[in-house]
């Protein structure tokens, strides 16, 4: 029945959901056009911190690739299999 009840909320969203991408799509653009005039607006500490971001998940993809290869368990799409 819980089943039931999520679907039928899901379906009470559907219609607004595309009104609702819409206006996250041109929010986005708007940001990115912002930004793209105004260089000098990106808070630098932040940008570092994204960086540092993107190098630790590199460092963690990397990790996980070499120990899959090890065992060589790993599935398609990288999880270990029969654990």
């Amino acid at each position: 029945m819980e089943v039931y009840q999520n679907y039928k909320k899901y379906r009470e969203y559907v219609p607004e959901y595309k009104q609702w991408k819409e206006e996250r799509n041109n929010q986005e653009a708007k940001r990115l056009e912002y930004i793209k005039r105004n260089p000098d607006a990106i808070n630098k500490d932040d940008l570092q911190r994204s960086k540092a971001l993107l190098h630790a998940i590199d460092v963690m993809d990397e990790y996980s690739q070499k120990k899959c290869g090890r065992h060589g368990s790993c599935n398609r799409n990288g999880s270990r299999s029969g654990n």
